[in-house]
């Protein structure tokens, strides 16, 4: 069995192109408990809000937080 967490907070390389397939891959196996969350951190000019489980986007400095439910 896989352990479950509260909190995954991922901070990929600067150039990454793939966060839909990370998103994807936390929830399909299922990795947060019920009321966990996913904060990734990317550069302000990416635009994460179109994927799937979003739910909010903060700035900080120069990198944004998106966060997923």
């Amino acid at each position: 069995t896989e352990k479950t967490f509260d909190l995954i907070f991922a901070d990929p390389p600067y150039d990454f192109k793939a966060y839909d397939k990370l998103v994807e891959k936390v929830f399909s196996r299922n990795l947060l408990n019920e009321d966990g969350i996913l904060i990734l951190e990317h550069s302000k000019y990416v635009d994460l809000s179109s994927l799937s489980r979003f739910d909010k986007v903060r700035p900080y400095g120069n990198v944004l937080f998106s966060f997923f439910q």
